[in-house]
């Protein structure tokens, strides 16, 4: 269990930090010290508070998150939805992006890297001379009748 007296000196750091991170300068009342109370004995730190700020502060930007998702009310009150989301970007800050390009899906897979600026033709793929590709699309084409 945490102390009073540090307890009040967390509280007043993690809400000077929340303030700095949001951008809400809001006081801290007795309400809102209950609340950081309850919050720190869930185990929170400043880095997860931290974590989940920046997270919503990029799915802010893209849309897929509502502004209102930063206020006191939503994001330091409602401690198991902040479980929640911290939980979430936890996973997320540890995936590793995944790079589909084609020169990275070649190097994962040990084949030759080409030059993107290389353009191959049909005949080059198939190991054809340009004259044989030429008769081979002739004959389809007399043989399509066309």
């Amino acid at each position: 269990m945490i102390a009073l007296n540090s307890g009040h000196i967390g509280i007043t750091a993690l809400h000077t930090a929340y303030v700095q991170l949001t951008g809400y300068d809001i006081a801290l009342n007795f309400e809102r010290e209950r609340f950081w109370f309850e919050w720190m004995k869930r185990g929170f730190t400043e880095p997860d508070l931290r974590l989940v700020v920046d997270y919503l502060r990029k799915f802010i930007k893209s849309g897929e998150r509502h502004p209102a998702s930063l206020l006191f009310r939503n994001l330091i009150a409602d401690v198991d939805k902040f479980e929640e989301d911290r939980n979430l970007y936890r996973s997320m800050a540890r995936k590793k992006p995944v790079n589909y390009g084609r020169a990275q899906v070649s190097r994962d897979t040990g084949r030759q890297i080409e030059d993107p600026d290389t353009v191959r033709t049909p005949g080059a793929v198939l190991g054809k001379t340009p004259e044989e590709m030429q008769a081979f699309f002739d004959k389809c084409k007399r043989e399509a009748g066309l």
